[in-house]
């Protein structure tokens, strides 16, 4: 989890700062532009290897055969969507109304096989728990794509420097997974587990399109209703909430899986993973969460220049969103660990059916609306997922609820303390009532947390210290 979450918020950071300074020299349109084509993109990488990766991850005998059969489904299905994209893309096009779309998304296409080439490797990195050599990857796509998005942009690219950073950092990736990781492809190979890994792929891949079409569908209807304009400030608004609590979400995620699918057999086990994620993703989340809401109107223009100050009501609602969300994100992967993905997809569905009209509802008031309702509803997803995963591990569900009791009791300290921060700021310079604001709601969560949990601080004391002694 350490190891991901380093990877994560180095290539993450790396991102937010290339966005920082892009922000200065490209225009909103220009961001909703990329914005359109990336989410074809995301559609279509939704169905990716037709969940090879994570069946070879599921699979803990027959490795290097289920690597084999993974590789070559991800070679085919790498072509296929990429011939797809470049077919689709006047369509895409005419459903945007923006013609520029039909070169972005041509050009974008490409990442496809240049991914498929490295997914497999990802996948065995995963399922060993490297997480750790994953960091070189992961840096190398972040850095490449963010010298070289700036790079263009200074010399006048616009949104086409965006897209060939795009690509470049797909490549980097791809190569240095190769480096990092001694496995090969044979020449030769049996496809004797070809069926079985895509017939348990196939809920995988119902899963992740369910689950793409409802992270994105904000954009898409923010994009169709509201313009590229629009949809340039949204999307530049979600980078905040996405750096400091989705990308723990994912991390999260990405261990939670290959750890879950380990114990899948032993329901004590399953148990106490699923109730220390839940306690300790809350106690960093939540309070995050808080300070991006209580200064969201001081953080965007400081961060991406005046221009983007509608943006800020935005990162509020996502932040809300993006909290609730991650409270029951690794729910999903005890599903998964113990062979039954499809109650993701039920989920999933009955989420898509109730955001798309409550989306359109949000659009009326402009995109602060649009991320309001997403919030609401990822609210009573959040809750009806929690329920579900109790009843599978058999436990009650007001069990959730005291594992989010530290968290919530240390939020509370630190709402009291930044009000009172705020207030003595007042009439401060932007900076320095940003720089108050955090010092003091740092503070006053740590020492409500220690008084009301004090054997959590010790507990991520310890838990800190073994990692670090490990890696030593």
């Amino acid at each position: 989890m350490v190891w991901t979450y380093v990877a994560l918020v180095g290539s993450r950071v790396l991102a937010f700062a290339s966005m920082i300074v892009l922000a200065r020299m490209i225009t909103p349109s220009a961001f909703g532009q990329l914005g359109f084509a990336l989410l074809v993109i995301s559609y279509l990488d939704a169905l990716g290897d037709l969940g090879a990766g994570s069946a070879l991850i599921y699979y803990q005998k027959n490795g290097d055969e289920a690597a084999q059969v993974a590789f070559r489904i991800n070679l085919v299905t790498g072509l296929i969507w990429w011939i797809t994209v470049s077919l689709l893309a006047p369509y895409a096009a005419d459903f945007f109304r923006d013609e520029a779309v039909v070169p972005l998304l041509r050009t974008l296409a490409f990442i496809f096989p240049i991914a498929a080439l490295g997914n497999t490797h990802d996948a065995l990195l995963r399922k060993n728990l490297s997480f750790g050599m994953r960091l070189v990857p992961d840096y190398a796509r972040a850095l490449l794509k963010a010298i070289l998005a700036i790079a263009l942009a200074w010399q006048g690219f616009g949104v086409w420097s965006l897209v060939w950073g795009q690509l470049a950092g797909a490549a980097a990736w791809t190569l240095a997974l190769w480096i990092v990781t001694k496995w090969r492809p044979a020449f030769h190979t049996k496809l004797t587990l070809a069926f079985s890994m895509l017939r348990y792929g196939c809920h995988i891949v119902s899963v992740n399109v369910l689950s793409t079409l409802v992270h994105h569908l904000d954009l898409l209807i923010v994009g169709r209703i509201l313009g590229s304009t629009a949809l340039g400030f949204y999307t530049l608004a979600s980078r905040i909430p996405e750096v400091c609590i989705t990308m723990l979400t994912w991390a999260v995620d990405t261990v939670a899986f290959p750890s879950y699918s380990k114990i899948q057999n032993d329901p004590a086990a399953l148990e106490h993973a699923f109730r220390s994620t839940l306690r300790y993703v809350s106690i960093v989340t939540m309070p995050v969460g808080l300070v991006l809401i209580f200064t969201a109107k001081l953080l965007v223009p400081l961060a991406y220049g005046a221009q983007w100050l509608p943006a800020a009501p935005v990162v509020a609602g996502l932040t809300f969103a993006a909290v609730l969300r991650s409270l029951s994100s690794h729910a999903g992967n005890i599903f998964k660990a113990i062979g039954r993905p499809y109650l993701l997809t039920q989920i999933g569905a009955i989420r898509a059916i109730i955001l798309v009209p409550a989306l359109i509802f949000g659009a009326k008031f402009g995109i602060t609306g649009v991320s309001m309702a997403q919030a609401v509803i990822t609210g009573a997803s959040t809750m009806v997922t929690l329920v579900i995963a109790a009843r599978i591990l058999e436990i009650k569900a007001v069990i959730c609820l005291k594992e989010l009791r530290p968290a919530l009791m240390g939020t509370l300290g630190m709402g009291l303390v930044l009000g009172v921060a705020h207030f003595l700021a007042d009439g401060w310079p932007p900076e320095a009532v940003l720089g108050t604001t955090l010092g003091a709601g740092l503070m006053g969560y740590a020492g409500a947390l220690y008084i009301g949990s004090p054997e959590i601080i010790r507990h991520i004391g310890a838990g800190i210290a073994s990692v670090l002694g490990r890696s030593a």
